[in-house]
């Protein structure tokens, strides 16, 4: 994670696989599942979404496996991900069902919220913008209940996309610089820089 974050993939994978081999060594299912799911991740980074398709699903299987229902739910998560990169939208909700009934089984509100938000991220790619503001809101409702700010944030951000696609521009400020506020709080640089760029377009002045 250290060497991805600095923008060194090629250590950063070298330490994953580093991590499954002895893992699977050690039959630790559980374990070289989430280094699969790292993988994934950083495939889906890159663009790769192919190989973040077979991560994740070499992922899911060690989880449905060792019955590792928490693992399997964030893996669902992922792959729902992957199929709205694809724009296969009715296999990006079906994914977010699934980890999302898991999650409320589990009482992981935080978890369903995300669920929630990224329902929200499909309907929008699908154009309902309308559908994507009330999953917004019914995640945004979680974490402002849990007093996740950082959660809430990233909520604030997608309701001022939603209310910038309706043309509302008074609306899309207000949300975006609510967003921006929760951002600079808690020093989450790469998004309050994408929110004060969002800022500076002209309709906004």
């Amino acid at each position: 994670m250290v060497a991805e974050s600095r923008g060194d993939i090629e250590s950063a994978e070298k330490w994953l696989w580093k991590s499954i081999h002895i893992n699977e060594k050690q039959g630790n299912e559980i374990g070289a599942s989430q280094a699969y799911n790292q993988l994934g991740m950083i495939a889906y980074r890159q663009g790769d979404l192919d190989a973040a398709d077979k991560w994740y699903r070499k992922s899911l299987e060690l989880d449905e496996r060792s019955v590792d229902e928490h693992g399997a739910a964030k893996t669902y998560h992922n792959l729902s991900a992957v199929a709205n990169a694809r724009n296969d939208f009715e296999s990006a909700e079906t994914w977010l069902w699934k980890s999302i009934h898991i999650k409320e089984k589990l009482r992981d509100e935080i978890g369903v919220a995300h669920s929630y938000q990224q329902l929200g991220i499909v309907s929008g790619s699908r154009q309902d913008l309308d559908a994507a503001e009330q999953w917004f809101f019914k995640s945004l409702e979680i974490f402002e209940k849990l007093n996740d700010e950082i959660g809430a944030a990233g909520c604030y951000t997608h309701l001022g996309w939603v209310a910038y696609g309706k043309c509302d521009y008074e609306a899309s400020k207000k949300w975006y610089g609510k967003a921006l506020e929760g951002y600079e709080k808690h020093g989450v640089t790469d998004w309050a820089t994408e929110i004060r760029t969002a800022l500076g377009q002209p309709k906004f002045a």
